[in-house]
């Protein structure tokens, strides 16, 4: 179906256009076979770039720099990062797959409670509690800015 040209048997760089074009016979078969290929390369590229978009990038990260574990870690806590924290509003199929993802790693997914915007952390953390004891897994929850103000409140008043 397909044949080099005679001057690909002794290349050299001067000759380089002429090795880099095939004779193409059965002009039917080839558009055929283009025609697949270029389908089957826009369908990866465009599952690529839904799963790039997919999660918030401090979260990619984090999937993209890690490795599913050897092994189990059984009773072991989740490695807690600062990077795998608040994915924002994800449907349950995302949600889903991105504690799976994590927990493969080792890495607990991490929710933030805000008592500044109450109504938009509670919607997010419970969402991420629901799916995380749907799987069996660890409810994690970062409660800093909870504390901060109760620790603070305690060293303004006389002991």
């Amino acid at each position: 179906m397909f044949a080099l040209s005679r001057s690909c048997i002794n290349w050299n760089p001067k000759n380089l256009d002429e090795c880099m074009i095939l004779k193409i016979k059965g002009n039917r078969f080839f558009r055929t076979w283009m025609t697949i290929s270029l389908l089957v390369i826009t369908a990866a590229l465009s599952k690529a770039e839904n799963r790039t978009v997919k999660w918030p990038s401090h979260i990619r990260v984090v999937i993209d720099s890690t490795r599913p574990l050897k092994y189990d870690r059984g009773g072991r806590l989740p490695i807690y990062l600062w990077q795998a924290m608040d994915p924002g509003l994800l449907n349950e199929e995302d949600l889903k797959e991105l504690v799976t993802e994590l927990n493969k790693r080792g890495i607990g997914l991490i929710s933030s409670w805000n008592p500044d915007n109450r109504q938009k952390s509670l919607a997010q953390s419970l969402t991420i509690a629901k799916m995380q004891k749907k799987l069996n897994l660890r409810v994690n929850i970062n409660a800093n800015l909870c504390l901060y103000s109760f620790l603070t409140a305690m060293n303004k008043q006389p002991i």
